[in-house]
């Protein structure tokens, strides 16, 4: 659960925001200081909020990941993610999404960007 809501949510998001704004990697989308900013905002106000009562560590597992992201040796690109994009957004952003507006009321601003943006992703 850890690993499917933030590492590979945040990798789902970044394919949808940030690819067809023409980011090419992981490191691109984490070298501009506004999208590291949107992608540390989602992991750790929305996508943690929703796990940490059922998992345990998931803000250490989120730190951990955002070091990981940020890893100028880990080339990976993120066509190379987008493979089976409308899959992953079910499990890895929706439902962190209902999980979130089932315990906070409210959407989550970021996930939601994601979500709608994903129309925009072709590979």
């Amino acid at each position: 659960l850890r690993k499917v809501r933030i590492l590979n949510g945040a990798h789902t998001a970044m394919v949808a925001k940030y690819l067809p704004q023409g980011f090419e990697t992981v490191q691109d989308v984490m070298r501009d200081a506004e999208a590291r900013d949107w992608v540390r905002g989602l992991i750790v106000e929305e996508a943690i909020p929703c796990i940490t009562h059922r998992v345990e560590d998931a803000g250490v597992f989120a730190f951990q990941t955002l070091d990981r992201l940020a890893n100028p040796f880990f080339d990976h690109r993120l066509k190379d993610i987008a493979m089976g994009h409308d899959a992953k957004v079910e499990i890895r952003l929706k439902s962190t999404f209902e999980e979130y507006v089932k315990l906070y009321g409210t959407e989550p601003k970021r996930i939601s960007e994601a979500i709608a943006a994903s129309a925009d992703v072709s590979v």
